[in-house]
């Protein structure tokens, strides 16, 4: 009866060190299908690192918030940016048609709104470089890129 006791915690204790192993050190890759499925609306480069929200997909023609169900279209981002912590992810805000400077200021609000959401929606601050564009193109453009295997103190990942 002893030896079966002794069996029986020797498994329960490989079975909870197995589940504590450290996981393999290559992050899975993204697919672009797995995230055009995960993201309706938005455009995904055949790579699936580069993602852009076209025309007005998100904000209205002038406005620095988002259209009504614009955050509809923000959770599923968040949620995969969230999900994929192995990338850091450079944001384009945009805005066009208008005099140069009133295209920065816009784009500019629309910045600092977008990197809002996304830092109070868990998104680490230090894997975002958020930058404003003029110009045509779409007013919202993501490119994911995998982070370093070490961070910028030299400590392993």
């Amino acid at each position: 009866m002893k030896l079966n006791s002794l069996k029986i915690c020797f498994l329960a204790m490989l079975l909870l060190l197995s589940a504590c192993a450290v996981p393999s050190e290559k992050p899975p890759e993204l697919s672009r299908q797995a995230v055009a499925d995960a993201l309706p609306g938005a455009v995904v480069s055949e790579d699936g690192l580069t993602i852009s929200y076209p025309g007005n997909s998100l904000f209205a023609e002038g406005s620095v918030l988002p259209l009504p169900g614009g955050m509809a279209v923000l959770e599923p981002l968040v949620n995969l940016l969230n999900t994929n912590r192995q990338f850091k992810v450079a944001v384009a805000v945009r805005s066009s048609g208008h005099t140069e400077e009133y295209d920065k200021v816009l784009a500019t609000k629309r910045m600092q709104l977008l990197e809002t959401i996304f830092i109070n929606r868990g998104l680490e601050e230090e894997r975002l470089q958020m930058i404003v564009a003029t110009g045509a193109g779409a007013p919202l453009a993501l490119v994911l890129q995998p982070l370093s295997a070490e961070s910028s103190s030299g400590e392993k990942r």
